[in-house]
């Protein structure tokens, strides 16, 4: 069983102190929502987040969805070998149903991460608990800076951070595991992981 967890998303609400920023009220009208039904999002709202603390490392909510829609399609995922989850920067964390279908438009998207960090998950992503992911004896924390990994254990915790940029903020547990000799973006560090554990794992798949 492979288990990943997005750690650190990029993902949240646009911030009470921005809902009156020009930017974010266009972007609301254009959306046809309040501010408060909007996600962060620095490809609408660069002007104003240049406010915020740690800006460089928040509104991509786009890489959540595409590491999510790789994930989800993936063979293991068909297989019934994969479980996913995600961790917000505010520390909310989500277990994603294997049979959920993540809508392919952005929009849609946006529309059902925001009815989950309001309502605290839906049918399909449900809230988790950190402890009890991070009960496993083998745990990888994906890394520029880790070493080549030997072996992939048959059971496996995954962490991949889900920022654009910087280190992760928290110490995560695990032993870290670099799967390139470079930066991999979060999706092409997910498919890297989701290949080299059909490969190597010996399962069946």
């Amino acid at each position: 069983m492979l288990k990943v967890l997005i750690a650190e998303s990029a993902l949240e609400l646009v911030p009470l102190e921005l809902w009156s920023h020009p930017q974010v009220k266009k972007h609301a009208k254009m959306w046809g929502r309040k501010p408060s039904d909007l996600l962060l999002d620095t490809a609408y709202h660069y002007a104003a987040m240049k406010s915020l603390e740690e800006r460089y490392r928040r509104g991509r909510p786009d890489i959540l969805h595409i590491t999510l829609l790789n994930l989800l399609e993936s063979p293991p995922n068909k297989k019934g070998l994969l479980r996913i989850y995600f961790h917000t920067r505010e520390g909310k964390v989500f277990e994603v149903d294997p049979e959920t279908r993540i809508p392919r438009n952005y929009r849609r998207f946006v529309g059902l991460m925001v009815k989950v960090l309001k309502k605290n998950g839906t049918e399909f992503i449900r809230p988790a608990n950190l402890e009890e992911i991070l009960d496993e004896n083998n745990i990888w924390v994906l890394h520029e800076g880790g070493k080549e990994p030997r072996r992939v254990p048959h059971n496996l915790l995954a962490i991949v951070g889900g920022f654009q940029s910087g280190d992760f903020r928290e110490t995560w547990p695990g032993e870290r595991i670099s799967l390139a000799p470079f930066s991999l973006t979060t999706w092409s560090a997910v498919n890297e992981l989701l290949c080299l554990f059909k490969s190597r794992s010996g399962l069946p798949l």
